[in-house]
């Protein structure tokens, strides 16, 4: 496998979903949204939907790490949702669009 084609964000080394979930509920208490920003964006979409599955498994929540990050983190929130969208797989980023990464101005 060679490194340059798997993109930006490479599979987390030693990951473990639990521990994950036990750092975002911690994250999520404090209301500490770096936490929950670097462990999330430094996760592949594999490895966050495993998060939300343990996440669902261990505090038994219907609406999982998705609502619990929104309720938790509305008044830290810019306005863009990204927290949502980093929880987000790509076939629910898919249906709401794409978003233009580029500078303002630029087709």
């Amino acid at each position: 496998m060679c490194w340059g084609t798997l993109g930006t964000v490479r599979p987390f080394p030693n990951f473990h979903a639990e521990r994950d979930v036990v750092e975002i509920q911690a994250a999520l208490d404090s209301k500490d949204v770096v936490t929950l920003v670097r462990i999330l964006t430094n996760r592949t979409n594999a490895q966050r939907q495993a998060i939300a599955d343990a996440f669902e498994e261990l505090t038994q929540k219907d609406g999982g790490i998705r609502d619990a990050t929104s309720n938790q983190c509305t008044a830290e929130q810019d306005g863009d949702g990204r927290h949502q969208q980093l929880s987000e797989g790509p076939e629910q980023r898919g249906r709401r669009g794409s978003r233009r990464l580029g500078p303002p101005g630029l087709p």
